[in-house]
């Protein structure tokens, strides 16, 4: 709806989710998720697993029939960095890079052509901030403007 929305959600200390499809559904998805990852939390006394936050969007997604789709991406101590794309039907996939939205389609040549494994920080910002301009370009629908965040094991820098 809004070309220059901040579409990335913060889930927790260590985790994010990005979202598509239907605005309002995967907002108030989002939320949800948060306290329920932070009751969790409190009942485990520990850091969440990443897997957890992932398989709680798809929970919504296949249940409700949401037209919503995610990146839930972050790390924990378990199993350190991790992507995992939720797509519409439920489906919940733990992916070295991932996209989605309307302008994933004109990207896919671009990513499958420049990603590589191990790449440094600033190599992987330049291969995002140059994967969403080209969406934004072709893609009417795609946001105005590129927001970024890092996820380590300090935390989450936006």
């Amino acid at each position: 709806m809004d070309r220059v929305a901040d579409k990335i959600d913060f889930v927790h200390d260590h985790i994010i989710v990005l979202r598509s499809g239907a605005a309002g559904q995967s907002q108030q998805t989002a939320h949800k998720i948060r306290h329920l990852i932070y009751s969790h939390v409190n009942e485990q006394g520990r850091l969440p697993h990443v897997k957890t936050a992932a398989r709680m969007f798809q929970k919504q997604n296949y249940e409700k029939g949401l037209e919503t789709g995610y990146i839930v991406a972050g790390w924990d101590p378990y199993d350190g960095p991790q992507v995992y794309s939720v797509n519409l039907g439920g489906a919940c996939l733990l992916r070295d890079f991932t996209m989605g939205g309307s302008g994933s389609g004109f990207i896919y040549g671009y990513c499958d052509a420049n990603y590589r494994e191990n790449m440094s920080f600033e190599e992987a910002k330049a291969f995002c901030i140059n994967a969403v301009s080209l969406a934004m370009k072709r893609d009417g629908s795609s946001g105005g403007i590129i927001r970024l965040a890092n996820i380590t094991d300090r935390g989450i820098e936006k």
